[in-house]
């Protein structure tokens, strides 16, 4: 029998020499080889680098490519995930306005406040001059009372 494949560098067995018994079965080999390559070819495709992204579109044009009875499966995927990408894009677009109108609301907010504690001090200035404008005409009408009773002024009665 053969010995065993001696190991070359990157872990990789040897190739063996194919002996005149084996020339035989050529026509089966050549066929399994064809299979072989296919395989691997898919298995090379399957295998995409790390850090290499694929777009959606691709992965389903590889997956189509590779076995083409996912076709329906694949479509049905593909229109799902394609509106849930749409509700997504207008829930975000939704989302976006909803915060833009929180901030102008909390801008107008803000200036209200501040316009209202103006107002506030405002009214409470007028209250104190209005307060201060009772005080003054009240002592001027309980001078002008003293000085009227003062003068005693005989009252004219008709």
């Amino acid at each position: 029998m053969d010995a065993p494949a001696s190991v070359a560098r990157g872990d990789r067995p040897c190739k063996r020499r194919r002996d005149d018994s084996e020339a035989n079965d050529s026509q089966v080999t050549n066929e399994q080889q064809t299979r072989d390559k296919t395989l691997c070819a898919l298995y090379r495709i399957r295998a995409v680098p790390r850090g290499m992204k694929l777009s959606l579109i691709e992965e389903m044009k590889r997956i189509i490519d590779e076995n083409p009875r996912l076709a329906s499966t694949t479509i049905e995927f593909l229109d799902l995930y394609l509106f849930l990408w749409e509700s997504y894009v207008i829930d975000s677009a939704h989302k976006i306005r909803l915060e833009e109108e929180q901030q102008r609301l909390q801008a107008e907010n803000a200036w209200l406040i501040h316009a209202n504690n103006r107002l506030y001090q405002a009214c409470t200035d007028r209250e104190l001059v209005l307060w201060d404008r009772q005080e003054a005409f009240d002592s001027v009408q309980e001078a002008v009372v003293k000085v009227l009773k003062s003068l005693r002024v005989p009252s004219i009665t008709r």
